[in-house]
């Protein structure tokens, strides 16, 4: 809810997940001018029950997402803008139209349907599926003839281990998954993966946030290895790799 009392548009542009998570839940309250504090996001992911140092990562990700002219003035107030959230420095592998356009894309979010199926876990998305979901996105910013950066790789990293590692449950090998519908939800509305009740059931800090990272980039290494073959899985076509 906005201060004024009105409900505030969740179809704001370059809308995080997450974020968007804390804003349907009301434990995030965006001005009329759309800033958020960060103080708000941290009491928000409070609720999660999120480990202080990824909670801080968490925290700290929102004051550096926005246009670069923004930057001092998020640092000066300890406030990001919720519509310029994720409009950073540069694209990344990790970084979809499902999160920068102004409504939820059912098309572009059908990317991780396809990398679920090209890691043999049809509706559901783990380290495998997401290293899918990187690559193609790099192949396709390749494709498109736009610039990509070993930073931005690193962005994605984060971005997909934090998803996994906060909303992600253990299979009886303790692999942590998301189904895809529970994901779709998260992006087009914000709705918890388990409903307003969901918490985690397992500790959560940088360490594990580290591990998966590894997970995700071994794998996506892997791929990359083996690109052809991607191309054939994630159905991408006419990819100059410059080889």
């Amino acid at each position: 809810m906005t201060d004024d009392g009105a409900k505030f548009d969740h179809h704001a542009p370059s809308m995080c997940p997450v974020v968007n998570t804390l804003v349907e839940q009301d434990w995030v309250k965006p001005q009329r001018d759309h800033r958020v504090a960060i103080e708000q996001i941290r009491e928000g992911l409070s609720h999660l029950a999120i480990t202080t140092p990824l909670k801080s990562l968490l925290v700290i990700g929102p004051l550096f997402a926005n246009h670069r002219g923004d930057l001092l003035r998020n640092l000066v107030t300890q406030t990001f803008s919720l519509p310029h959230l994720r409009g950073g420095f540069f694209a990344h592998p990790a970084s979809t139209d499902t999160l920068e356009k102004s409504r939820f894309d059912a098309e572009k979010f059908a990317v991780f349907e396809k990398a679920a199926i090209a890691a043999r876990t049809p509706g559901v998305i783990g380290v495998d599926a997401l290293a899918f979901v990187i690559v193609f996105n790099q192949l396709t910013l390749i494709s498109q003839g736009k610039p990509t950066s070993a930073s931005g790789f690193l962005l994605s990293l984060i971005e997909f281990a934090s998803l996994l590692d906060t909303f992600g449950v253990a299979d009886d090998e303790g692999r942590l998954h998301i189904r895809i519908e529970d994901l779709r939800g998260l992006y087009a509305s914000g709705s918890l993966p388990g409903g307003p009740s969901w918490r985690p059931v397992r500790t959560k800090g940088l360490r594990t946030l580290g591990a998966t990272m590894g997970k995700i980039g071994s794998r996506a290494l892997g791929v990359v290895q083996n690109y052809e073959d991607a191309l054939d899985s994630l159905e991408i076509k006419d990819v100059d790799l410059g080889g």
